[in-house]
């Protein structure tokens, strides 16, 4: 992964968020496990539109290899957004 956002020890690759089936944010992130160990991640991504919170989603990724790049499924209770939108990454745990 070059250049996009990273917190801690990962790094999103690429992200497509789309409706999940019911209405809410849904989609996959793919995301780089960046130093040399394995590491199990959870991850929240904020979506904001307009300067405001949007919504959020989920996701998690098992003991990925280091430097390997995993597709997290992302899940939310937030309704799905539409056009333009920012959004920030966050590594809530990793061990």
């Amino acid at each position: 992964a070059s250049g996009g956002p990273s917190d801690k020890d990962f790094q999103v690759a690429d992200l497509q968020i789309q409706d999940d089936g019911l209405g809410d944010i849904g989609g996959i992130a793919r995301i780089t496990n960046t130093p040399t160990r394995s590491l199990t991640g959870t991850f929240t991504f904020t979506f904001f539109q307009g300067g405001q919170i949007a919504g959020t989603a989920e996701g998690s990724a098992n003991d990925v290899a280091g430097g390997e790049t995993v597709t997290v499924q992302l899940v939310s209770q937030d309704k799905m957004i539409s056009g333009q939108f920012r959004y920030q990454f966050q590594v809530d745990a990793e061990f």
